[in-house]
């Protein structure tokens, strides 16, 4: 049955108890409800925490527990995970093998579970957490420079200070 149809059955059964509504107010109120429930849904996933109450919750979960496209399954990744590197440390996003100062370490069964696709949200997790790490190392790069320039100031007070005192001798000499 298309959705047309299925919108005017809809719609007669609404008409027979008394109410008056079309079948594109009835679809915009469904796509609207199932918005409502994909929202919720992906930031329970996202967040990890309870769901959020809402007294239609239980119907669309049952509605749409079959449906591949709300409910995404996990896929193998066949991209190759990322390695971070500084200052002789390497280390893997799977976990399987980190070495740091020479030495070498396995993580025996870890990397398994990261062979599937990271979901969007984990996704903008790890960028958001790269694009931390740049910012916190900007952050001490500027701390060095303006530490930097804090000695070179206190250098040049002490130089100016040298030759206030010098010019205050200066100064007493040619008045006696």
């Amino acid at each position: 049955m298309k959705k047309k149809g299925l919108w005017a059955n809809i719609r007669d059964n609404f008409l027979k108890e008394g109410y008056e509504v079309t079948e594109e107010v009835l679809d915009r109120k469904f796509r609207n409800l199932k918005k409502t429930y994909t929202g919720i849904k992906d930031a329970t996933n996202r967040t990890g925490r309870g769901r959020i109450s809402w007294e239609h919750y239980d119907s669309f979960e049952d509605l749409f527990r079959e449906d591949k496209c709300v409910n995404v399954p996990r896929t193998i990744s066949s991209i190759a995970p990322l390695s971070h590197q500084s200052e002789g440390t390497s280390q893997t996003t799977e976990g399987t093998s980190q070495t740091t100062e020479g030495t070498s370490q396995t993580t025996e069964g870890r990397g398994a579970e990261n062979t599937f696709m990271k979901s969007p949200s984990a996704y903008k997790m790890s960028t958001l957490f790269r694009q931390r790490q740049k910012q916190l190392e900007l952050e001490q790069k500027r701390v060095t420079e303006i530490t930097l320039l804090r000695k070179a100031i206190e250098e040049g007070n002490v130089i100016q200070k040298e030759r206030n005192e010098i010019l205050k001798l200066l100064l007493t000499k040619n008045k006696i």
